[in-house]
């Protein structure tokens, strides 16, 4: 995905509704940064005719500034008191998955998703958003979201009968968004034990080393047991003590 790859693109397509959800770190490696990643976001939002609209997150600092990129309409979404569509609440309902409030023009809406994790808040409100301006009702969209099948492998929770608990989160593995990952197991919190496998993560600069011990330490407090699959105790930061009392187990094969 080499940088400038979404300027044909978007020249080709001509969208009249641009997206963006977040800049972050993903593809490190061509775009270097949150900004890197916004200047490519940007051809696409460029592309915008003047009757379109751009979907922003006005929690997203790098994003925000594209507004004066967009010939059309803007509309925002985020927990910012000033997006149009704002989260004023996240909750999890008694299946542990999220639930938005979501302020728009002096009304509040219940948004039940099918989602585990509080950080899918920014693609919920991004989809609502776009849908409303595109003249879906509420009712409509509160009901397609209840019914909406996520993606498998996008922190999947998968429950047995009379046993364990997985939560699924494979398709990606970039270093920048694994706490978000990790929070989903504060739902669990009266989960008999609590275990994270945690395997290859991608999209950082500077030394895997200091990526892999901020992983372990923002896992630690959260879980009983950590499952490291080829890695080494002093690659992430574990002791002698982590290995000895299961804290801490290490495989080379999964």
């Amino acid at each position: 995905f080499p940088l400038g790859n979404l300027d044909g693109i978007a020249r080709l397509v001509r969208p009249t509704v641009a997206v963006t959800t977040v800049s972050g770190l993903d593809h490190y490696k061509e775009f270097r940064g949150a900004a890197g990643a916004a200047q490519e976001m940007a051809c696409l939002l460029r592309a915008v005719p003047t009757d379109g609209f751009a979907v922003l997150n006005a929690d997203d600092e790098q994003l925000s500034r594209l507004r004066t990129e967009v010939a059309g309409r803007v509309i925002s979404f985020g927990r910012n008191p000033n997006a149009d569509y704002q989260a004023t609440e996240l909750t999890a309902a008694a299946d542990h998955r999220l639930v938005v409030n979501c302020h728009h023009r002096d009304q509040q809406y219940e948004l039940q998703t099918p989602f585990l994790g509080a950080h899918f808040h920014v693609a919920t409100l991004a989809a609502v958003a776009t849908a409303h301006q595109l003249g879906v009702s509420w009712p409509t969209i509160q009901s397609r979201l209840r019914s909406f099948e996520p993606v498998f492998g996008r922190c999947s929770l998968l429950a047995i009968p009379d046993g364990p608990v997985f939560i699924c989160d494979t398709i990606k593995s970039p270093a920048w968004s694994v706490q978000a990952s990790f929070s989903t197991l504060e739902a669990f919190a009266t989960a008999p034990r609590r275990t994270l496998v945690l395997g290859t993560l991608s999209d950082y600069g500077g030394s895997s080393r200091k990526v892999y011990r901020t992983a372990w330490s923002q896992a630690r407090p959260l879980v009983d047991r950590t499952v490291f699959l080829r890695h080494s105790p002093s690659h992430v930061g574990a002791t002698e003590a982590d290995s000895a009392n299961g804290q801490a187990v290490f495989l080379q094969t999964a």
